[in-house]
């Protein structure tokens, strides 16, 4: 009997399949861990706005009266707020009857679903849409 070293093409295959496998089970899971923590990233960020409208309103009597829509890297006026570079959220702040509203949009997987938190200064950011669902 020969004693062969390696592999059989058989062994090749079977090892493929099972990386193959894997890689099916796991990327999905990676991806939506991705997702969620870019949400995470976009209500701490709602959380933070929020917090610089209500130093606003302390220190002026009034809410900054501000239409505004603010990308990554760019700075609310008036407020002094700078939006994180990497978040792939759009965020609004927007005038209300009894302060302000602001919210966070975002296509997380290019599927043409929003995701979009909301909160008002003082409350916790809510859901509107989420595009993981």
């Amino acid at each position: 009997m020969k004693n062969h070293k390696g592999i059989t093409l058989i062994e090749l295959l079977i090892i493929v399949v099972i990386i193959g496998t894997l890689a099916v089970l796991a990327v999905p899971r990676f991806m939506d861990g991705t997702m969620k923590s870019r949400q995470f990233v976009a209500k701490a960020t709602l959380l933070e706005i929020a917090i610089a409208e209500q130093d606003y309103f302390f220190a002026n009597g009034y809410y900054a009266d501000l239409t505004v829509n603010c990308v990554a890297g760019e700075q609310f006026p008036t407020l002094g707020y700078t939006i994180r570079e990497n978040t792939p959220y759009s965020f609004t702040i927007m005038p209300t009857r009894d302060g302000c509203s602001i919210s966070a949009k975002a296509d997380l997987d290019d599927d043409g679903a929003w995701d979009w938190w909301s909160i008002t200064p003082g409350d916790t950011p809510v859901c509107v849409e989420n595009d993981l669902e």
